[in-house]
């Protein structure tokens, strides 16, 4: 697992990964809620964080809408082998 805990870093390396090459699933949806979380939190501190639990409850299973998110034009073999890695199963 890799952590990055340091929000300067977050802010300078991490968002900037997922603004330029965005995710194709649901978790589109939850970076742009993390997103959100963090300009919050950056620019209004710690009055921020009823919002920011509010976010966090909407993410992963716990979101209730059926927002859109991005789909390639065409599917990249890599992206296939990483969704597969991290979404599917195999069984017999």
């Amino acid at each position: 697992m890799f952590k990055v805990g340091n929000l300067k870093d977050i802010i300078s390396v991490i968002i900037p990964i997922f603004v330029e090459y965005p995710l194709y699933t649901a978790k589109f949806l939850d970076f742009k809620n993390f997103q959100e979380a963090i300009y919050l939190y950056t620019n209004y501190g710690m009055a921020s964080l009823d919002q920011i639990k509010i976010l966090k409850e909407t993410m992963n299973r716990g979101r209730l809408t059926s927002e859109s998110y991005p789909l390639p034009n065409e599917l990249n073999p890599w992206w296939i082998v990483g969704f597969c890695d991290g979404e599917s199963t195999f069984g017999i």
